[in-house]
């Protein structure tokens, strides 16, 4: 859903992206670390190595993402935190800047 408006809106933006997450963690710069982030970077979120979610950083460690619903959640160095339990939902894989 937060990629599909990316990807809706890729040609005033300037940002082309495959439709899949798992394609979209191999675009763009790899960000080694939480504390290098900026707002825009894309954090990618799975099982193990393989990627099937994404979402967009917005500062200050929040992520907005969908499951389900568009969602903000808190994203620590290791996985995403719901909000609204306090419960890792996500591990983390990998975070790109494709801007």
């Amino acid at each position: 859903m937060v990629t599909r408006s990316i990807r809706q809106n890729r040609g005033r933006l300037g940002i082309d992206l495959p439709r899949d997450a798992w394609q979209q963690a191999e675009q763009g710069k790899i960000i080694e670390s939480v504390d290098d982030t900026k707002p825009g970077d894309l954090a990618f979120f799975g099982d193990k190595e393989k990627v099937t979610h994404v979402g967009i950083l917005i500062g200050e460690g929040m992520v907005v993402h969908a499951s389900g619903k568009v969602r903000t959640d808190k994203m620590s160095n290791s996985w995403l935190i719901n909000s609204d339990t306090g419960k890792a939902i996500y591990k983390l894989i990998t975070i790109r800047r494709v801007w």
